[in-house]
C-alpha cells in the first residue's frame, strides 16, 4: 500500500473518530475496528480508482502493443526485402546459366565449351537450394523458440 494512502486514511479516521465510534462495536477492540475500517476504506478507494483508470490503462497497453507490432513489421519487411533480393539475384544468375545450357543443346547458343556453364549452373543451384533451406530452418527454429 502507498504511504500517502495510509496517511490519508489515518487522517480521515482520526478526524471522524467520534462519528466512527458512535456505532456499537460490541466486544471488538477499538484498534481492530479501526484497522478493519481502514482496510475497507482503502479497498473502496482502490476499486474506484481501478474502475476509473481501467480504460486508460487498456488504451495505453494497446498503443504499446501496436507500436511493438509496427516495429516488428518493419523489421520483418527489411528481412524479407534483403532475402528477396539475394534470392532473386542468385535465381537470376541460375536462370541465365540454365538458359545457356538449354540453348547449347538446342543449337541456338554457340559456346566453345559448355562445361564451365554447367558447373556454374550446378554451383548456383546448390547455393539457391542452400539459401532456401537455411531460410526455412531459421524460420522453424524461430517458431520453436517462441513456443
Amino acid at each position: 500500500m502507498s504511504e500517502t494512502l495510509n496517511k490519508v486514511t489515518n487522517y480521515y479516521i482520526s478526524t471522524k473518530h467520534d462519528r466512527v465510534f458512535k456505532t456499537d462495536i460490541g466486544d471488538i477492540p477499538p484498534a481492530e475496528y479501526e484497522n478493519a475500517l481502514k482496510k475497507d476504506l482503502i479497498n473502496r478507494i482502490y476499486d474506484e480508482i481501478s474502475e476509473e483508470i481501467y480504460d486508460d490503462v487498456v488504451n495505453e497497453a494497446n498503443k504499446s502493443i501496436e507500436k511493438i507490432e509496427t516495429i516488428k513489421k518493419i523489421q520483418e519487411y527489411k528481412k524479407i526485402t534483403v532475402e528477396g533480393f539475394l534470392v532473386a539475384f542468385f535465381v537470376g544468375l541460375l536462370v541465365n546459366q540454365v538458359t545457356d545450357v538449354i540453348g547449347y543443346f538446342k543449337g541456338t547458343v554457340q559456346v566453345s565449351d559448355i562445361w564451365p556453364t554447367i558447373v556454374i549452373s550446378v554451383i548456383l543451384l546448390i547455393v539457391c537450394t542452400g539459401f532456401f533451406i537455411f531460410m526455412f530452418l531459421s524460420e522453424i527454429i524461430k517458431l520453436l523458440k517462441e513456443v
